[in-house]
């Protein structure tokens, strides 16, 4: 959309430089012509660096390490809140130990 709105502007400057006096090429239109170039290349350039973004998120390998890292964080929550569980249960039984001796 972008492209399409820079583009529409560079033929309406252009359409502006044709109707004035001796169709020549001015510095202005010049000027404008860089602009344009340079926001066309620049769009060109985001959209081609987008598109290899996409390529690599959708490559199988990646969605496979996206998937392990799922799997490891999913453990590593299990297995910390087991520790948590069973240091739970030891204070417990050291305090009914305690409460046992008194």
């Amino acid at each position: 959309q972008k492209i399409a709105k820079i583009e529409q502007q560079h033929k309406e400057n252009l359409k502006k430089q044709k109707q004035t006096v001796n169709r020549s090429v001015t510095r202005e239109a010049e000027r404008d012509f860089k602009a344009y170039a340079q926001k066309h290349t620049k769009l060109e350039n985001q959209i081609e660096s987008i598109k290899a973004k996409i390529e690599t998120l959708n490559m199988p390998e990646y969605l496979l390490s996206v998937q392990r890292s799922i799997i490891l964080e999913k453990v590593k929550k299990e297995k910390q809140s087991k520790e948590a569980e069973i240091k739970k249960n030891r204070e417990q039984k050291k305090l009914q130990k305690k409460a046992n001796k008194d």
